[in-house]
């Protein structure tokens, strides 16, 4: 599956491909043996559309792709981890590319360069954002967090200030607004998101996107993994010491 969702070939899905890939990840079993037209259906899209998102895969076609799905599925039965274990286990496939190291790199540099780090997030985000701040500071890299959404930014914002937004629907009002009152003063963000296309990764200076099945009970719960967070925090605070 490395091969056919590789990070490569996600950097460069639209947000109707990306909305497809996600349908497939949480629907493997039943994907497998859908036709194009009712894999079209399922994501209220055109088989073109479903035909290009093959071809950035690096499939021939249709047939093609699903024939891979079908492998992948087999040696899903080879493997003891459940399907959540799996995707997590996906994801750190993808990260071992020159892509995913270049990305890697071009963060830590903006970390480096700024004086001061705030972690912004709100929730489980928020939750995380406190960690992230501990953990960069215990690699020497001083930094703080916050979680209120009316948190007052003093006028001497104006140095080197770098925010990292932490949030997975990246459509978090008080993200949102907090980004936008740091942005006035000059600030720059890196944002940390399960969506390249969400509102807080457009708003940053740069995003670093995991692209995982968003798992929500209601509107307020999102059970989505965090796994990936922990992951990119870590390493980020690594390379900077």
């Amino acid at each position: 599956m490395d091969d056919l969702f590789s990070y490569e070939h996600i950097q460069r899905f639209s947000e109707t491909e990306l909305a497809i890939y996600k349908y497939i990840i949480a629907n493997k079993e039943k994907a497998a043996y859908l036709t194009i037209r009712d894999l079209a259906r399922e994501n209220y899209v055109s088989t073109a559309t479903v035909l290009r998102f093959c071809e950035k895969t690096g499939c021939s076609g249709y047939s093609e792709f699903k024939e891979k799905i079908r492998r992948m599925l087999g040696e899903k039965l080879l493997t003891p981890p459940g399907g959540d274990v799996e995707e997590i286990l996906q994801y750190f496939k993808r990260t071992c590319t020159g892509a995913f190291e270049e990305m890697i790199e071009k963060a830590v540099a903006m970390i480096r360069r700024s004086e001061r780090v705030y972690f912004v997030g709100m929730g489980a985000s928020g939750t995380l954002g406190a960690y992230g701040a501990r953990y960069f500071s215990n690699f020497g890299k001083f930094s703080s967090s916050i979680e209120d959404p009316y948190y007052p930014l003093l006028r001497d914002m104006q140095g080197n200030v770098l925010v990292i937004a932490l949030s997975v629907s990246g459509e978090s009002r008080p993200v949102i607004d907090l980004l936008r009152n740091f942005q006035s003063h000059n600030c720059k963000v890196l944002s940390i998101t399960n969506n390249s296309g969400s509102t807080v990764a457009r708003m940053a200076d740069m995003n670093i996107s995991y692209h995982l099945a968003e798992k929500k009970t209601d509107p307020y719960c999102n059970l989505t993994t965090q796994v990936p967070v922990i992951f990119l925090i870590e390493i980020l605070a690594r390379r900077i010491s």
